[in-house]
């Protein structure tokens, strides 16, 4: 089967959770590949829904910011 590995890591926002901010992709080339992150400290893998709705609340943070940088450029 192969050794698998971590072979990325990415940091998870949360609104309003300040832990479980961390998610690897794990396995190789022979068994393919997965997400895997911790939820209240044990792990879990994260499937693409849970990832598709992290980088849309990423994405509402970030022009949230945005528009408060532009604001207070004035």
């Amino acid at each position: 089967m192969g050794v698998c590995e971590a072979v990325h890591e990415s940091r998870v926002l949360h609104d309003g959770w300040e832990m479980d901010n961390r998610v690897w992709v794990i396995g190789n080339s022979v068994i393919g590949f997965k997400a895997m992150t911790t939820n209240h400290g044990s792990e879990c893998e994260m499937d693409l829904e849970e990832i598709d709705l992290k980088i849309e609340e990423t994405k509402a943070s970030l022009e949230g910011l945005e528009a408060v940088r532009k604001l207070i450029t004035k």
